[in-house]
C-alpha cells in the first residue's frame, strides 16, 4: 500500500480511533488507571481479556495487552476505549490532543516556509 493511500486510510478513520491509533505508546506509557478502564470495557471485551489484562503485573503490560483487544476489537471498541479514557484520564487525553495540535501547527508552518508563503 502506498504512503498516500495509509493517509487518505487514517483520515477516513473517527477522531478517536485515530486518536487511540496514533498515541498508543504514549497511552501504553502514561495510563495508569487500566483496571478500571477494563471494568468499563468488560461488556465490550470477553471475560477471558479481561482477565488477561488484569493478571499483568504493570500498568505497562496491562495496556500492551489492552491494546491486543483494541486492535482486534475494531472500530467500536477503539472509540469506546477513547470515551472511556477521556472520562478517567481526562487530563493525558487533553495534553496529547494538544501536543498533536501544536505538532499540526508546525507542520503547516514549515510547508508554508517550503512553498515560500
Amino acid at each position: 500500500m502506498e504512503a498516500g493511500a495509509v493517509t487518505s486510510l487514517r483520515a477516513a478513520q473517527p477522531a478517536p480511533v485515530q486518536f487511540v491509533d496514533d498515541h498508543r505508546a504514549e497511552l501504553i506509557q502514561r495510563v495508569s488507571l487500566v483496571e478500571p478502564i477494563a471494568d468499563a470495557l468488560k461488556p465490550l471485551i470477553q471475560d477471558e481479556a479481561y482477565s488477561m489484562i488484569c493478571a499483568e503485573n504493570t500498568s505497562q503490560k496491562q495496556m500492551r495487552m489492552l491494546y491486543r483487544f483494541l486492535d482486534s476489537g475494531g472500530p467500536i471498541v477503539k472509540s469506546a476505549f477513547y470515551t472511556v479514557l477521556f472520562q478517567k484520564e481526562k487530563l493525558l487525553v487533553r495534553d496529547l490532543e494538544q501536543k498533536t495540535q501544536k505538532a499540526t501547527e508546525m507542520e503547516a508552518g514549515a510547508v508554508t516556509s517550503l512553498r515560500g508563503e
